[in-house]
């Protein structure tokens, strides 16, 4: 499985390769849905790798960073551990 990402403000694109039988587990643990893989997705900081985050440690990054008072969601400087790929 190839995953690509392009950055529209500049000519950058990334690449990440998932391979065979990883690539099946991780589509079920997403249960197929593109957008939330998508939702997923994030450029490193140190080196601009694009990384997979797990979804279930995102799902707890958002929920950590819900204020209930405002409505808000804040979103952290850096991805959370929990990546499913290096």
């Amino acid at each position: 499985m190839f995953i690509t990402a392009f950055n529209v403000e500049c000519n950058e694109s990334l690449l990440l390769e998932i391979k065979q039988p990883q690539a099946k587990e991780i589509l079920q643990k997403f249960e197929f849905d593109f957008e939330q893989l998508a939702s997923c997705l994030r450029v490193e900081d140190n080196g601009g790798k694009l990384v997979l985050l797990n979804p279930f440690f995102q799902t707890i990054q958002l929920k950590s960073h819900y204020d209930e008072s405002t409505g808000n969601l804040s979103r952290p400087a850096t991805p959370p551990h929990g990546m499913l790929t290096n």
